[in-house]
């Protein structure tokens, strides 16, 4: 990310009607940000991405959650390939038993403790899909339905960042986060638009591991409504 630099801050000064003077601070455009799809490839490269999701088409994770005094276990199960993302299911495992939601052939479903099962609304897509943590880090380009061209700098968690944003399938606002001095990926924010309005969503990676030169994260806290959730997992598969 060297031969990406910064343009510098520059200061105008005015003299108005030669009576007094006005500074005025403008930011110059940058000229050698990279584009989304240079900085993707760099994040591949950063983790060991790039060689690892050739051998992988499905993710597994299992997770002990925390929230407030609260705790419960989860599991994903996602199928993703370079040409699209495949069903998926989210269980919640705690003291009364398992229910699951899921979504097969673009349907998406609901399980009860008994397993009576009954299908959900097209928009609970965001709810199924957005548990499915390590998959949206793995394949951001599947993900975004649509992307905007231009990489943004701004802050992630008290990071310099460069920003990618674009909407989902089902037109939620999705934008993924990396760090401007290696290109690691920081986390994501999902704004969901529900009937009450915007619901906005932060999610930062974190307790990144390596091995044989891939990088995965072990934890996860996700920002909603004021809750803080951290996930720690206990197990994550890639699996063939």
């Amino acid at each position: 990310m060297t031969s990406w630099q910064m343009t510098s801050w520059k200061r105008a000064v005015a003299l108005l009607s030669g009576v007094f003077c006005m500074t005025m601070a403008a930011t110059a455009q940058p000229a050698d940000l990279p584009t989304p799809e240079q900085l993707f490839r760099a994040a591949e490269e950063h983790h060991g991405w790039d060689r690892l999701k050739a051998g992988i088409a499905t993710v597994e994770a299992k997770a002990d959650v925390k929230t407030g005094d609260r705790t419960y276990k989860t599991r994903v199960h996602g199928r993703a390939t370079e040409a699209g993302l495949g069903d998926a299911t989210f269980e919640m495992m705690r003291e009364g038993g398992t229910v699951t939601y899921g979504e097969t052939d673009g349907t998406i479903w609901y399980e009860d403790q008994a397993g009576n099962r009954r299908h959900l609304a097209a928009n609970m897509m965001e709810f199924v899909r957005g548990h499915q943590f390590h998959r949206r880090a793995l394949f951001p380009r599947l993900e975004l339905e649509t992307m905007n061209n231009a990489v943004v700098e701004t802050e992630f968690n008290g990071v310099r960042a460069f920003r990618i944003s674009g909407t989902t399938q089902s037109g939620a606002a999705l934008a993924y986060f990396f760090d401007e001095r290696d290109s690691a990926m920081l986390g994501y924010h999902l704004t969901v638009q529900e009937p009450d309005g915007p619901r906005p969503m932060e999610f930062i990676l974190k307790d990144w591991r390596t091995s044989a030169g891939q990088s995965v994260f072990w934890q996860l806290e996700v920002r909603d409504r004021g809750t803080l959730y951290t996930y720690s997992f206990s197990k994550i598969l890639l699996l063939p």
